[in-house]
């Protein structure tokens, strides 16, 4: 006999919501749902598409379910029979976000001011021997003076962040950057504008003033040729 031959120790059938399920444990200690011969620990082959294990609270009836999804194969979350997200068979974690699951939906307020007063740092966890790889981050203590909607209290007593809202508010504080690019441009062009108006009158002056120029004062003349290169010089670097 093979030592890795499998034993069934106990193997049982019922009929649960019209659906055959089978369970079955091994000497060596697998245990099988709708599975005669599992490969591991807990070996669970589902019966309904996106549902293979439901997990529910000590107190209440809210639970988590998952399970594999019928078409893409991803593995999928739900709370309380609501979707909520799913990880793809590339390892890519995708986030319901569907406008369908949400209500009241506001724009963010200003944040580039904000970001500035936050404290990107490297550091060590207090269980990590002291050869470890740094991490980086953000404390949540820091993070919760600035963005309180990223930081919750967990169920252990500490506080967690939610890394996933900074790609958010990056996007909100380049857009920020971008108005604020848009409007120095803008401000720059009515100078340049305002700047060739008096360099048109300039020239519009010498054109009337004619021949009349070699009478001028070397003071007005100067001003005039300072006048014209000025203008020159910041329509030249405006092109």
């Amino acid at each position: 006999m093979k030592t890795h031959f499998r034993l069934i120790f106990l193997a049982f059938t019922c009929l649960v919501s019209t659906q055959l399920f089978a369970a079955s444990l091994t000497v060596d200690g697998n245990f099988g749902v709708n599975v005669l011969t599992p490969q591991r620990p807990l070996h669970i082959k589902q019966l309904v598409s996106n549902r293979a294990l439901r997990i529910e609270h000590e107190t209440d009836t809210d639970y988590w379910e998952n399970g594999i999804g019928v078409t893409t194969n991803a593995y999928k979350f739900y709370y309380n029979n609501t979707a909520k997200a799913e990880i793809r068979t590339t390892g890519d974690y995708w986030k319901f976000s569907d406008a369908r699951l949400k209500r009241d939906i506001q724009s963010m307020g200003p944040v580039l001011s904000k970001v500035a007063r936050l404290n990107p740092a490297t550091y060590q966890y207090n269980d990590n021997s002291p050869d470890s790889s740094r991490s980086m981050g953000f404390t949540a203590q820091n993070v919760e003076k600035v963005f309180p909607i990223l930081v919750s209290n967990l169920d252990d007593g500490y506080k967690g962040v939610l890394y996933d809202g900074f790609a958010v508010i990056s996007i909100k504080a380049i857009q920020e950057l971008n108005e604020e690019m848009t409007k120095m441009h803008l401000e720059m062009e009515a100078r340049l504008d305002a700047r060739e108006a008096r360099l048109d009158a300039i020239e519009a002056k010498l054109e009337a003033a004619g021949h009349g120029v070699a009478g001028m004062s070397p003071v007005t003349l100067g001003s005039m040729l300072l006048s014209l290169g000025l203008v020159g010089f910041y329509t030249f670097r405006r092109r």
